[in-house]
Order: C-alpha cells, then sequence, then structure tokens
C-alpha cells in the first residue's frame, strides 16, 4: 500500500504538540525494510507496513526536550482492509495522529498499543518503549496479555456454540459439571449459562485462595466446582449483577464440556483460524513469548506461560494486528456466516433497570455476552464495552455496532487510574469517526 504524505501529517502533529523545532523526529521517518513483509499466516489483504523513526538518534534536541522526544517517539503500523483507498488511511491517521500521542502522555505508561477500525480501514500504531528499560518501540506484532477483554472471546465462543445448536444460551450448569457436583441454587432458580455470561448468576469476583494454590493460572475446573458445593448465592440468578472471573471460568468449563475440546482448541477453531489471527492464545509458543511487551505497575512483570485454565475470564494473549482483525469481524455487515454468532454475542440480554444490586460494572446500561453495553448519548452512539487488567497490563475495547467504528488500546502498566483516561479516549474516538 502506497503510504505517501504520512511523515507530513505525523510531523504536523508533532509540531502541533511541542514546536516546529523539534518536528524534524518524526518529518525524518523512513520504512523499516524487515516491517515491509507479510505476516506469516496472515491474509495479504493484512498486510502490514511499519513505520519507525530511524533518525532519532542522529537528533540532538536540547537537554531539556530530550526525554520527552524519547518518551513521543512512534511507530506507526498501517494495514488498508479490503475496498479501501488511500484517503481513508489519511483520515485515520490524521484523527489519531496527536489524539494518540496526548492519550499516552496522560495515561503515562512505558508503552501504549492503540488500534482504530473504520469500516474497511483500520490503523494500528505503537507509542513508547515494550518495556520500562528497553526502548524498542511496541508495533503490531508486539505481544501483550488483554486481562478480561478475554470474557468478550469467551462470551463470543457461547454465541458460536448456540448458533450451531451445540450449546443453549439457557441451559443450566449443572449439565456441564462433573459427575455427583452439588451446584446452589437461590429462588428455586438454577445458575445458567447466561447467567454466567451477563454477570448475573449471584456468584462472588474471584475463587478465594484457600481454594487452590493462590496462583489463577494454576487453578482447575475441579478447583471452582468443589468450591460451589459449599456456596451461598449472592441472590437469585438473573436478578442481580457482581462481576465474576469465577462466572467467567466456569463458563469456560461448560463450554469445554460442551465443546469436547480445551479453550484453546475452540478458540482457535471457532475464531482465531477463521480469522487469521495468529498470534491470539492463551498458550504462546517461544517466538510469541519474544514478543511480549513486559508489564509493571500495581502488579509486577509475569512470565509469559501457558494460561488455559483461566483463559475463559483473563488468560488470553493477543496483538494489535490481531486485535484490528477481531474489531473488524466484530463491526463486520458484509459476511452472513458471522451474522447469527455476532447477533447472539451482541444482543442485550440484562437490562440495568432489572438488576438490582449491580457491583462492578460501572455505569452499563445492560449486559451482552461478555461485552457491557452502553447507551447511546450525545453525539456518542451506543456501545459494547470491555476492560481488562492483569499482570500489569491495562485493556480496552470498545465498538459501535453499527457505525462501523471500533476502538482497542493496551497499555503495558497496571495503574486502576488509567481505567477512566483510556475508556474516555476510545468513546472520544468513536465519536470523531462514527458514520452519522
Amino acid at each position: 500500500m502506497r503510504n505517501s504524505g504520512q511523515s507530513g501529517i505525523r510531523a504536523n502533529a508533532l509540531t502541533m504538540l511541542i514546536g516546529p523545532a523539534f518536528a524534524v523526529v518524526a518529518s525524518g521517518a523512513k520504512q523499516s525494510s524487515v516491517s515491509r513483509a507479510l505476516r506469516p499466516g496472515l491474509p495479504r489483504r493484512y498486510a502490514v507496513r511499519n513505520d519507525r523513526d530511524t533518525r532519532q538518534s542522529a537528533v540532538r534536541p536540547i537537554a531539556l526536550m530530550r526525554n520527552f522526544l524519547i518518551r513521543i517517539a512512534v511507530a506507526v503500523t498501517i494495514c488498508a482492509l479490503p475496498g479501501t483507498g488511500h484517503a481513508q488511511n489519511a483520515v485515520l491517521q490524521e484523527a489519531i495522529g496527536l489524539f494518540g500521542q496526548a492519550t499516552f502522555l496522560k495515561i503515562g505508561a512505558p508503552g501504549m498499543v492503540l488500534v482504530v477500525v473504520r469500516g474497511n480501514d483500520h490503523i494500528v500504531m505503537g507509542y513508547g518503549k515494550v518495556a520500562k528499560d528497553h526502548d524498542a518501540v511496541p508495533d503490531g506484532r508486539s505481544l501483550f496479555r488483554i486481562g478480561s477483554v478475554s470474557k468478550a472471546f469467551t462470551g463470543e465462543l457461547l454465541g458460536s456454540m448456540a448458533a450451531d445448536g451445540t450449546i443453549r444460551l439457557t441451559v443450566p450448569l449443572a449439565d456441564y459439571a462433573p459427575p455427583n457436583a452439588r451446584l446452589p441454587e437461590a429462588g428455586g432458580r438454577p445458575i445458567t449459562l447466561l447467567d454466567l455470561a451477563t454477570h448475573t448468576a449471584g456468584l462472588p469476583r474471584d475463587l478465594p485462595d484457600d481454594k487452590y494454590n493462590g496462583e489463577d493460572w494454576k487453578q482447575t475446573a475441579a478447583d471452582r466446582f468443589d468450591y460451589l458445593a459449599g456456596l451461598t448465592l449472592l441472590w437469585p440468578p438473573g436478578t442481580g449483577a457482581a462481576y465474576s472471573n469465577l462466572g467467567f471460568n466456569l463458563l469456560g468449563d461448560a463450554l469445554v464440556q460442551a465443546g469436547k475440546h480445551d479453550y484453546e482448541a475452540l478458540l482457535r477453531s471457532r475464531i482465531a483460524d477463521p480469522l487469521g489471527m495468529a498470534d491470539t492464545t492463551a498458550a504462546p509458543n517461544a517466538e510469541q513469548c519474544a514478543r511480549l511487551m513486559i508489564g509493571g505497575g500495581l502488579t509486577p512483570a509475569a512470565p509469559c506461560r501457558d494460561t488455559r485454565s483461566t483463559a475463559a475470564s483473563g488468560g488470553l494473549y493477543s496483538t494489535g494486528n490481531d486485535m484490528a482483525i477481531w474489531l473488524a469481524h466484530n463491526l463486520s455487515t458484509d459476511k452472513p456466516a458471522a451474522w447469527t454468532t455476532l447477533a447472539l454475542t451482541q444482543a442485550v440480554y440484562r437490562q440495568r433497570a432489572t438488576l438490582a444490586p449491580i457491583i462492578g460494572l460501572g455505569g452499563m446500561d445492560g449486559m451482552a455476552l461478555g461485552w457491557e453495553f452502553v447507551a447511546a448519548s450525545g453525539h456518542t452512539p451506543a456501545l459494547l464495552d470491555k476492560n481488562g487488567a492483569t499482570d500489569g497490563f491495562l485493556a480496552q475495547a470498545t465498538i459501535a455496532p453499527g457505525r462501523g467504528v471500533g476502538v482497542f488500546l493496551v497499555v503495558n502498566q497496571l495503574d486502576f487510574t488509567a481505567f477512566g483516561a483510556m475508556a474516555e479516549a476510545a468513546r472520544s474516538m468513536i465519536e470523531t469517526l462514527a458514520v452519522r
């Protein structure tokens, strides 16, 4: 794809931010010959080209500006989807250039990856550093943890299996529990898969540490079902809402039983492989682990490891390139094979007005399968929203179904005060780019 004019746009954005004397950092950018290669396994229409500032080391700004310039050095990855032209890419570049840099600086993390999808076009941008003590700039192939954004993938797996008749949304969890398992009920209502997928099962947030060895990634389905045997639900299922990682892990256990494959295999066969998302996984290999950004903040950096046991609630890894594909898939209107799955996944099953209490779910107006629904307000269209925090990473995914716009951000610093800034940034970008 031709990319004429990109360095000029970036230079203009930097000029607005830091003044003309220092914009030479961006205007001198050259394309990396290595990054021009197609990503292995990625369809040609998703070919990625990375622009990296290879001349930054040659620029010697005054000492007062040095650290500031290093921090906003940006690597840009731009890829065109079918049917798009350069003009559309230019729109995204212009809209995101200064905005992305300002968002990165506001959050204050060592590094950030930003993905924006608009119609048949998307852009992936990397900012800062892959680790606090490593100056490499993240790009579309940098691996990161998406935390509880994994729940939206689990919701889509449930929608996919409901669409082809493998499972029913309203089937009791007991139907997929181990033999002789005892599951709690309240008000004469059993826990259903729909209750689990909408955080309305009356379950606590997490499995208590004393019910397993204290490391989330090592807990098992047996640990979870054993815990349920002595549990009293917070309320009758479907009547209140409380955010529950435990609930989504139990949902993952049920999907594994229904699908007769482990979670990773279900993810690959139903989402990742059909879409060409080679780096979205709960079991990264050595080559993928070598590309992992290093998280930090409130939790220490965790080693790259197999997280299949808790993949359904928050164990997935991905990349900017993969998340661009996934956002585009969730917004697609021209792929009939996906319509039923997406309709089931994105439908609102629980309205806020029908639930009391509501714990840990912020300002949602309803619950879809793994997604939180936010009603339209002012210039902001109706949204589906999901964030995540784990092992030194914060992630935010927001889409506007019917408007063709979606945004994903991830930073390698776990700081809960940044959640609001990331959600605000995603919604502001959607408001700017949404088709009216």
